[in-house]
């Protein structure tokens, strides 16, 4: 009876260890977790979204222009671009980079960058470069047949200079391009005024009134001979 008994066992053991390796196995694959980036912030919560814009350029200068790049983390390519202050106004930008071009007024201004995984947002303070100042000297007036030179200070190193004149009776003779000018006063001058600037930026430019010697004087002779102002 206790043989049969143990035979039972082992028969029913030997069932049961069949069954149990006779399941199908599964190779699926194990599912990594994606930790996004809002997930990040409390898995570590000292994460903090930034941004900041950066440039080349040290200052503006009135007629130029400058670029500018954004740089948020989390990254992110849809950026929006404002001015908010200044005589600037956006002439070419994708994305991340943008270019402003500085009006003939810029005095300083500030530009503004949104964008990123939070909307991250700064602002940059464009500061103005160091204006020369310009002057042009030479005489103050001039008769029909004198040749009249002016010269131009304030022109940067290498930069050429616009010599023009406003008036009847004058031509330019010689100078062209370069600091200094020289006039040809025709017979029908009565006065005029010189202008010149700069070739290029920074822009300088200045004006210088040119009189007629003759009316400057307003000296007459009267009958008796006698010189009156």
């Amino acid at each position: 009876m206790k043989k049969h008994f143990f035979y039972l066992a082992i028969l029913c053991f030997s069932i049961l260890f069949a069954a149990c390796s006779n399941e199908p196995e599964t190779n699926e694959p194990e599912v990594q977790e994606k930790v996004t980036v809002a997930e990040n912030l409390e898995y570590n919560p000292e994460f903090k979204p930034s941004c900041v814009l950066t440039t080349d350029a040290d200052c503006g200068l009135p007629g130029g222009s400058i670029t500018f790049t954004f740089n948020p983390n989390p990254p992110g390519s849809n950026v929006i671009w404002s001015i908010q202050s200044g005589d600037i106004s956006a002439i070419l930008g994708n994305g991340t980079t943008q270019t402003f071009n500085l009006g003939s007024n810029f005095s300083g201004g500030q530009i503004m960058a949104i964008g990123g995984a939070f909307d991250c947002k700064d602002t940059y303070i464009i500061d103005p470069c160091f204006q020369p100042s310009c002057a042009i000297t030479g005489p103050n007036c001039g008769t029909a047949g004198d040749q009249v030179t002016f010269t131009f200070s304030g022109a940067g190193p290498g930069q050429g200079v616009n010599w023009s004149a406003f008036g009847s009776g004058i031509t330019l003779i010689s100078g062209q391009g370069t600091n200094s000018a020289t006039f040809l006063l025709g017979p029908g001058f009565s006065g005029a005024n010189i202008y010149a600037s700069t070739n290029g930026i920074p822009l300088c430019s200045a004006n210088f009134p040119l009189s007629d010697c003759c009316q400057s004087s307003n000296i007459t002779i009267t009958n008796d001979g006698v010189l009156e102002n």
